[in-house]
């Protein structure tokens, strides 16, 4: 199941995959290359933040969209590929995708 995280672990999460973005080759349109999560290295310093390895949803705020209202979600995995249970399909994310965002 995907489950909703606190703020301060969300902003976490971003910041760790900005720097890991930052660091690396690989450019948007390339598959990410999987990496071990225990042993990342930025900038000369070691993390293991393979605890992060789970998808995680990044809710957004409704906002209003004539006649509605619109809420962007992202889910993100900082380690693999996002994992969607059975039934909970998401037919707007690229397979193998890291980062997804869906708008309802």
């Amino acid at each position: 199941m995907i489950t909703p995280r606190p703020r301060t672990a969300i902003v976490a999460t971003v910041a760790i995959i900005s720097a890991l973005l930052s660091s690396s080759s690989v450019s948007a349109q390339d598959t990410p290359v999987p990496y071990d999560c225990a042993k990342i290295s930025v900038a000369g310093n070691s993390y293991d933040i393979s605890a992060l390895k789970k998808t995680y949803l990044v809710k957004g705020e409704a906002t209003p969209v004539y006649p509605n209202k619109q809420q962007v979600n992202y889910f993100v995995n900082p380690c693999q590929a996002i994992v969607v249970p059975d039934g909970e399909a998401k037919q707007h994310c690229v397979s193998g995708a890291w980062v997804c965002q869906e708008t309802k």
